[in-house]
């Protein structure tokens, strides 16, 4: 990007962290419509995660940004405005000395009230940085984030920041973890901060009471991409005998509860999704995916949880790339019906039953 510094330019110095590996997709054999799947031949990203260590920054809290000299150090801008990244700059009367002596790591990126954002950015790099002796920058934290972050990270070690200000920092230590390089990865540092917090939630014997159940993720009070006829699919599916879940309505420890003992999760693409990360190898989880807004994220979550997945896209009516955008057009309930039938079908053949056993059991 003109007029930004490129970090590897600045850097003090440069760390590997990770090695992602490039795996496939394991999708639920189906005969049907397979077509409407549009991840077919997916396969994770390959990617290597690494940290930086800069001396003399500011950090831009509303943008989340890295100044350095007055300029924007360019990998620092994930999916900002280009304006608002032209227009950045050092603003004397907002910058504040950073209230932690010594040095520290960047964990979280602009959308960091975001579940997704959260769960696959800041908890994958307060794991990356746990047995470094530094301080790990945070948000003013949400009862959520509290909740992930009990018992996972000494509270003397968290440097919670304000949204309205910049921070003059000596040393800091930034990866692109938090700019989304692993979003499309298996991550070993993501599985192990799910693992973490997931023990941490929920311990081995109230796993073992959980019911296994078939979950549907309710969506109608969201914000954002709203389906005109949920009701209808609600109601199909709990005479189907699903649990209608309103994830917003539940503590993170009963969210981690519900997930690990999934039988199978359907959902439509949202945030929400984010759970399957706390599922059982061989969980079936069935996406239904706007035809306006491909992303396959939740795909990458389910090769990283050795999930057994299936995705469909449906018409919404819409053209543009807007992915909270709500439906025009209704979901097509019966071919959601047939399909979960069918999956679920698939995944009591033997061949299923004996992979989902072997990779619970970890042989």
């Amino acid at each position: 990007m003109a007029g930004t510094l490129r970090i590897d330019d600045i850097a003090l110095s440069v760390t590997e962290r990770e090695r992602c590996p490039r795996r496939p997709a394991r999708f639920v054999p189906v005969t049907q419509a397979r077509a409407r799947n549009p991840f077919l031949g997916w396969h994770s990203k390959p990617v290597l995660v690494r940290s930086w260590h800069l001396r003399d920054v500011v950090l831009d809290r509303e943008l989340m940004v890295l100044l350095k000299d007055g300029q924007v150090v360019g990998e620092t801008d994930y999916l900002q405005a280009p304006e608002c990244v032209a227009a950045a700059s050092v603003a004397a009367e907002r910058l504040d000395p950073l209230p932690f002596d010594g040095p520290v790591a960047g964990c979280f990126d602009h959308w960091d009230g975001n579940y997704f954002h959260w769960f696959r950015h800041s908890l994958p790099a307060i794991e990356m940085f746990r047995g470094e002796r530094l301080g790990l920058l945070v948000p003013e934290l949400t009862p959520m984030q509290r909740q992930t972050l009990e018992g996972m990270m000494a509270p003397d070690r968290l440097v919670p920041l304000r949204r309205d200000r910049q921070y003059a920092i000596r040393d800091m230590i930034w990866t692109d973890v938090v700019a989304g390089r692993a979003d499309f990865a298996v991550s070993a540092t993501a599985r192990a901060a799910f693992r973490r917090l997931s023990d941490m939630a929920l311990p081995a014997a109230a796993v073992a009471s959980t019911s296994p159940s078939r979950l549907y993720i309710d969506r109608r009070a969201a914000a954002g991409r709203r389906i005109p006829n949920e009701d209808a699919l609600v109601d199909a599916l709990a005479q189907q005998g699903f649990s209608i879940v309103r994830l917003e309505r539940l503590s993170v420890a009963d969210q981690v509860a519900l997930f690990r003992s999934a039988q199978i999760v359907v959902g439509q693409h949202g945030a929400g999704l984010t759970n399957i990360a706390f599922c059982q190898p061989g969980t079936i989880v069935y996406e239904l995916v706007p035809d306006h807004y491909r992303n396959p994220c939740f795909l990458a979550l389910a090769v990283q949880g050795e999930l057994a997945y299936w995705a469909d896209t449906f018409p919404t009516g819409l053209s543009a790339a807007e992915h909270a955008a709500p439906w025009v057009t209704g979901i097509d309930v019966a071919h959601v019906l047939a399909r979960i039938e069918e999956l679920e079908s698939a995944s009591r053949m033997p061949f299923w039953r004996r992979l989902g056993r072997r990779l619970t059991q970890g042989t």
